[in-house]
């Protein structure tokens, strides 16, 4: 085996450890039985058999021992690493403790959503939401719970994806554009440093996974369009059928980016009619029958639209006036769209505005301590970059060879498209795949024999920028983590000083419960009191220095 079919092999097992839980969970679900530790055992042993496969050598049906071993070894380490590390952080972000957390708990202690209606008494505030949108990112979450007992332990998903983008990137660029290995590597790391990614490391936002399932997709889509392999379409159209499951807008993207994967194969006529069918029916299938039969073929059933309630209108999920900021409210979404990528970093909404960036001013970074803004979530370089990279991103283009140039338009084009099909485009992680554009720019000048020198300082920019991002919000993940603990030991060794409210979420609850408090002691608090102070990422939980006897 060449070292870049090993870089593929360990990018593989990354994500074919990734899918098989997730399948296995869902299994445990149309079978009607607990998620629990076989599931785990299952995708290890599935994990290992893929391995082997992948590692069998063209004139043997036995693996490269020694490859075998050590890619499987460095495969898995990575996987325990991963979870590892996402169990040593407390998930205090907002919608996490509102109602992902609240979707994977129910999970975890037996709730069907094949079968089971659920009460709107079963949730923290958000029976709408568990009820009726996509599951796959709380399933991951359910199926490493009911194993472990460790409700953290599944926000590795997004980690785990990154790291399997980084290693099958770089089959793009070598294979695919002839790149040579440093520049190779350096674009890999971008993709897979992707802020919207970055800043879910520590939380249950889904944004992370809808984020690294599309570029996965993307990036074996154009692997099986250059060597048609048949496990490069296996791996398209389970990422892709992955992607339908994460999030609506998800949904919308798989739609967008398999449809023209499928009519690229057609119309080049690298396929025939009756094989891109079959490929486009097995996504089908999987994506929105076997994964997808709750919340599509349930709502369609239930509420006559599968993609209920987003057929009511955005307002029923995303209120204009409580939630955007006062000044886009009469913009249409291009306009809000340039207004967010050049804003300063920050929550705003109603009544308050946003400004614009001052270019090549230092920001702070306190924006990003719980993950995206809902303005500029892409970092602090990014508006400057842009400048630099765009004229000459689509300059250098230009200079392409004719047939280059057009997958290079035709991808920048397919990226605008499903951008602004989204009309809160402006919350830059409901629009990942913006990055993508800023890579296929980088790209561009990379292959520009002129350009490339500045190709390659914008590169080591962002991937520097990216990095520090990644790390203040990961530091500022383990602070708020600390702060929760030392808060609650405050209040269990107090003997009754302090007194405690667990707040309306279910999830901080539990959390609560877990960190040693008997909820059954808990006295309701007003949050007016100047004595009282909140709990880190608790909504509605407070806790004070008890004032009387």
């Amino acid at each position: 085996m060449n070292p870049y079919s090993r870089v593929f092999a360990i990018g593989s097992l990354l994500f074919i450890w990734y899918a098989s839980v997730l399948i296995l969970a869902q299994f445990s679900l149309w079978l009607n039985l607990e998620l629990g530790l076989w599931q785990l055992i299952g995708s290890i042993l599935i994990f290992m058999g893929a391995s082997w496969k992948l590692h069998v050598t063209e004139n043997k049906n036995t693996p490269a021992k020694i490859p075998f071993v050590v890619d499987s070894l460095f495969a898995a380490s990575l996987i325990y690493g991963s979870l590892w590390y996402a169990n040593t952080f407390i998930d205090v972000s907002f919608d996490s403790n509102w109602y992902h957390l609240d979707a994977i708990h129910l999970l975890t202690n037996g709730w069907n959503p094949i079968y089971d209606e659920l009460r709107n008494s079963q949730t923290s505030f958000s029976h709408k939401y568990l009820t009726h949108f996509p599951k796959g990112a709380w399933l991951f979450g359910s199926g490493l719970m009911a194993a472990t007992n460790e409700i953290e332990i599944g926000k590795a998903s997004t980690l785990i994806l990154s790291l399997a983008i980084l290693f099958s990137a770089v089959n793009v660029f070598k294979s695919l554009l002839k790149l040579n290995n440093l520049n190779s590597w350096i674009l890999a790391f971008i993709c897979a440093s992707n802020p919207i990614q970055m800043l879910n490391f520590a939380s249950y936002y889904a944004d992370g996974q809808l984020s690294a399932l599309l570029t996965l997709g993307i990036i074996n889509a154009l692997l099986y369009m250059h060597s048609k392999q048949g496990i490069y379409a296996v791996f398209t159209i389970f990422c892709f059928a992955f992607l339908v499951n994460t999030k609506y807008n998800g949904t919308a993207y798989a739609i967008i980016f398999f449809a023209t994967f499928l009519a690229y194969l057609f119309f080049s006529k690298t396929e025939n009619l009756t094989r891109v069918l079959k490929m486009g029916f097995s996504w089908f299938f999987i994506g929105f029958m076997f994964f997808g039969y709750n919340p599509f073929a349930r709502n369609f059933i239930k509420n006559g639209h599968p993609m209920y309630p987003l057929n009511t209108g955005t307002e029923s999920v995303f209120d204009a006036k409580g939630n955007y900021p006062a000044n886009f409210l009469e913009m249409n979404r291009f306009q809000k769209f340039i207004h967010s990528l050049y804003a300063q970093p920050n929550w705003v909404i109603t009544p308050k505005t946003s400004e614009i960036k001052t270019l090549f001013k230092p920001i702070s970074y306190e924006s990003y301590s719980y993950g995206n803004p809902n303005l500029a979530g892409f970092g602090a370089v990014i508006p400057e970059l842009l400048l630099l990279l765009f004229p000459l991103g689509i300059w250098a283009i230009f200079r392409l060879e004719p047939r280059l140039r057009i997958y290079f338009f035709s991808g920048i084009t397919l990226i605008l498209v499903s951008i602004f099909i989204n009309p809160e485009c402006w919350v830059m992680r409901y629009v990942p795949q913006f990055w993508l554009l800023i890579v296929l720019l980088l790209l561009a000048l990379f292959l520009h024999n002129h350009l490339r020198f500045i190709g390659l300082g914008s590169a080591i920019i962002i991937l520097t920028a990216n990095l520090h991002l990644g790390y203040y919000y990961l530091n500022k993940s383990k602070v708020h983590t600390t702060e929760l603990i030392e808060q609650a030991e405050l209040v269990r060794h107090s003997r009754g000083e302090f007194i405690f409210d667990a707040g309306w979420s279910k999830p901080f609850q539990y959390r609560l419960e877990k960190l040693g408090l008997d909820l059954s002691k808990q006295v309701k608090l007003d949050p007016k009191d100047s004595l009282v102070k909140p709990f880190t990422g608790g909504l509605g939980a407070y806790f004070k220095k008890r004032t009387t006897k």
